[in-house]
């Protein structure tokens, strides 16, 4: 399990223990005037998952009312502003949460942010500013930047071309991190608009991150996958057969949704002449029971290969 899994979760536990607190104590309608400013913005999130944004709304300003500068509070608004709707303002305070970001208990959370907002810009139709915030993301992850995993870079991109998914899983592994969901979005954002090698790279990273960690997750079950004289080599088709056997990889791979994403590489290396690769993957995503919407159309890809259809947002 990564370092920024392992925080994630750290965090998640500190917001179901003060939930829990909260549930347990008198509400005060909001008015809350005792106590730290951080149990203030934890009845918040308790209110905000109960879809009360009034009353969350309320906490949070209690909560900066006691700690004027609290990202964490500050990011909240905006997620009650943009759930009601209420674009500018929910913009304003990602703004403002990412100007305090050097205060926030845990740093990663200054790319929640950076999510929030590309997410904002998503639905707001603001394509080139989500672009611009998934590109900030993805610029902070230096294997992918920096200039001495160029070389490592190459060669991951030659070795998908030249021997397959199969042979490239085999060589290379990725570590998840902050930067994983920025390079999922940004492939399949570049497809749908024609920029195929932005794709390309962003896809290769996105797809091997998940194998990786499936990969990594398996090995509780079976400690040499998949190095051993049962699996001796990668096999895609296996791995995902393996990891729908058991629940917590299953869970982790569709949360990941291995198989839209698997398309859309298949998709990519079709527009870039990579025809037999695209079908090795469509046709293992095509006979996956568990593989939905992306199966069909992988399917489809199989009968009447195209550029286009192309996956709803979100499937």
């Amino acid at each position: 399990m990564s370092k920024y899994i392992k925080r994630i979760i750290l965090y998640l536990i500190c917001i179901f223990a003060a939930a829990s607190y909260y549930a347990e104590t008198v509400g005060s309608g909001g008015n809350d005037s005792n106590g730290p400013a951080w149990i203030s913005y934890q009845k918040g999130l308790y209110e905000y998952s109960r879809g009360e944004y009034g009353l969350a709304l309320n906490y949070f300003k209690a909560a900066l009312n006691r700690n004027p500068v609290m990202p964490e509070a500050e990011m909240a608004i905006g997620d009650v502003y943009l759930a009601q709707g209420e674009y500018v303002i929910a913009e304003k305070q990602y703004l403002k949460a990412y100007d305090e970001r050097r205060v926030f208990s845990i740093p990663d959370q200054k790319y929640t942010v950076l999510y929030k907002l590309a997410d904002l810009y998503e639905r707001w139709n603001k394509y080139d500013k989500m672009e611009a915030e998934l590109l900030h993301i993805v610029g902070d992850s230096e294997v992918f930047t920096g200039d001495r995993y160029a070389f490592f870079k190459r060669k991951l991109q030659e070795s998908y071309l030249t021997k397959g998914i199969n042979r490239m899983v085999k060589l290379y592994r990725l570590k998840d991190t902050f930067a994983t969901e920025a390079h999922l979005k940004l492939a399949v954002f570049y497809y749908k608009t024609g920029r195929y090698y932005n794709a390309f790279e962003n896809s290769i990273f996105g797809v091997l991150t998940i194998i990786s960690q499936g990969i990594d997750a398996l090995k509780a079950w079976i400690p040499d996958y998949p190095e051993s004289k049962q699996y001796p080599e990668f096999d895609l088709k296996e791995f995902l057969n393996l990891g729908y056997s058991y629940q917590p990889v299953r869970d982790y791979l569709e949360r990941m949704r291995i198989f839209e994403q698997l398309y859309y590489l298949a998709a990519i290396s079709y527009v870039q002449g990579d025809v037999a690769e695209a079908n090795h993957i469509w046709t293992i995503i095509a006979g996956n029971p568990h593989s939905g919407k992306a199966g069909q159309l992988a399917g489809s890809q199989l009968k009447n290969p195209r550029v286009s259809p192309l996956l709803p947002a979100g499937e």
